[in-house]
């Protein structure tokens, strides 16, 4: 579902710092900028969160081929869901680069030169085969939310995290009301959401308590 392929040219980074690097881009506590998940849901997103590392042999520049000694190279390519990708980058991209300066010890070098090159691709709708077949990404979304959402039906969870902040009722995300983007009120709650495909089920699912009601 969320798959970060990282790559450095062999022999410039120490053993410590590939597993610092690593942890730290593989990390979703990276990824929500502190902010929690319900429990429910964050069990869910983990198992579907992976990194890998490339060393590769030969990696050039301007023509020249790297060498110990050279500043490292970095470039960071993760896979999401095509309707994500725009938000998705706009949000990570800083993340990710803010990452590598802060591992790499020359966070004024890696922002200032083309050190480090982030690109967060979007795969097309229906193309992501997970959890047994192809998932779009409403499918996902729902995926990781299904057991938060068992959990709310049954009113065993509470409304958010803190004042002010609420739990998306689709996928667990925590979304802070005065900055969200998208929001739905129904029955006097203020509703908060990730994206507008997590507002729309939501929506479909209050019509179809209503018709069955």
């Amino acid at each position: 579902m969320f798959f970060i392929e990282v790559s450095v040219p062999k022999g410039a980074l120490d053993p410590e710092r590939r597993r610092l690097l690593m942890e730290r881009l593989g990390s979703v506590d990276e990824l929500l900028l502190g902010e929690p998940m319900h429990p429910a849901a964050e069990r869910t997103m983990r198992s579907c969160y992976q990194a890998v590392l490339h060393e590769p042999e030969v990696w050039t520049v301007g023509g020249g081929v790297w060498s110990e000694g050279d500043p490292p190279r970095y470039a960071v390519r993760m896979q999401v869901p095509g309707s994500w990708r725009k938000e998705m980058a706009e949000h990570l991209i800083p993340i990710f680069l803010r990452i590598i300066g802060e591992v790499d010890g020359d966070p004024e070098g890696v922002a200032s030169e083309p050190r480090a090159l982030v690109n967060v691709v979007g795969v097309p709708e229906g193309s992501v085969g997970v959890f047994g077949g192809p998932m779009r990404s409403e499918d996902l979304g729902l995926k990781v939310g299904r057991s938060f959402r068992e959990a709310r039906r049954r009113g065993e969870t509470a409304p958010g995290p803190r004042p002010g902040a609420v739990y998306d009722p689709m996928c667990g995300m925590t979304i802070d009301l005065s900055t969200a983007e998208f929001t739905l009120e129904h029955d006097g709650e203020v509703y908060g959401f990730c994206c507008e495909p997590c507002r729309a089920g939501f929506r479909e699912e209050l019509a179809g308590t209503s018709a069955s009601g």
